[in-house]
């Protein structure tokens, strides 16, 4: 007796997707796809309300630290505050990225309960996460962060202050550790994970997904203390120069995995070794930069920025991959 073939077919692609080829973008469409528009708009505020309900405790313990000056809250920086009122750097930066905790919390919510997809559908279309190219993607990137800042160094060295403390920064990077990838997670979960996914399958192409998340990732950051300090538009070519880095990454190796080791990398190496006035991570680094020019930094930043993609495209194969057909990219996902 010849037996039958079981495998199910691949369920065809709704009208509006069946022109991307983009399997990470693609991945949007598992679980409940009606309503698709007014779900991310609502998806949008309710992940943002999650990360603003986040900031209540930082707040507090501002506003505390303030009456108990005896002062009143201005409207200085968050790192001006946390000097004035004498709050511990270590237990600042810890509240501080406790507001991006409850932000993940949100968007788990929203995917799971208003989309009904995996919370993994975000980061990548495979069954699971690869975590060696995570781990390679993060040493890559941080050996290179040392290697910028090293030949900065070499260039004025009078312009870095050792201020290594042992017992703070064993504080610090127990901290830096622990917490702040769920900082850098929710950003590109959000980014260059819901919202990229989204914007992918509104515009029916990941390139308009990639600029509009860049840009709006740049704006999310106009309130750091960099920008009070240099300027919006002398720190906007930064934040959404990282931005579409990441982006592109993103799309050219159809997954979440390295931008968020990437970005993990970058504000570890920040946290960790180097900070300087009027940086939104105001921790006890091991060096104080006296002073930081913009514009003299972005030749190494745009050049790092470069190498690190020539890099990822021989480690991790970018130049050997062909999209793949939006059928078998699209295979088992329910369209509603």
């Amino acid at each position: 007796m010849e037996q039958q073939n079981t495998t199910p077919e691949p369920r065809p692609l709704p009208a509006f997707a069946r022109n991307i080829r983009n399997p990470f973008i693609l991945a949007a469409l598992r679980g409940d796809n009606h309503f698709l528009v007014f779900k991310y708009i609502g998806g949008a505020l309710i992940i943002l309300g999650a990360f603003l309900m986040g900031q209540i405790p930082a707040s507090l313990a501002i506003m505390a630290g303030a009456m108990m000056k005896g002062e009143k809250v201005t409207d200085l920086p968050d790192s001006a505050l946390q000097s004035a009122y004498g709050l511990d750097k270590n237990l600042f930066l810890f509240l501080a990225i406790l507001s991006f905790v409850i932000g993940i919390l949100g968007i788990w919510v929203v995917v799971k309960f208003l989309h009904r997809r995996t919370f993994l559908s975000l980061v990548t279309p495979s069954a699971k996460l690869n975590w060696k190219k995570i781990g390679v993607a993060f040493a890559i990137y941080f050996v290179l962060s040392g290697a910028v800042e090293y030949i900065a160094y070499l260039q004025d060295p009078g312009n870095y202050a050792l201020q290594f403390n042992v017992p703070r920064f064993v504080v610090l990077f127990l901290v830096t550790v622990l917490f702040m990838p769920f900082q850098t997670s929710f950003e590109e979960l959000f980014f260059r994970g819901y919202l990229m996914q989204g914007f992918g399958l509104l515009f029916r192409s990941g390139i308009p997904a990639m600029v509009l998340t860049s840009v709006l990732f740049a704006l999310m950051h106009g309130g750091n203390p960099e920008v009070g300090k240099f300027g919006f538009w002398t720190m906007f070519p930064f934040y959404c120069g990282f931005g579409l880095m990441l982006g592109f990454i993103t799309l050219m190796d159809k997954s979440l995995e390295i931008p968020l080791a990437v970005h993990a990398a970058n504000n570890m190496f920040g946290s960790l070794f180097i900070t300087f006035e009027g940086s939104a991570l105001q921790t006890d680094a091991v060096f104080m930069q006296k002073q930081m020019n913009p514009s003299e930094m972005m030749p190494f930043y745009f050049g790092s920025m470069f190498l690190f993609l020539l890099v990822c495209s021989f480690v991790f194969g970018w130049w050997k991959k062909k999209p793949e057909a939006p059928a078998e990219a699209a295979r088992d996902f329910d369209n509603g």
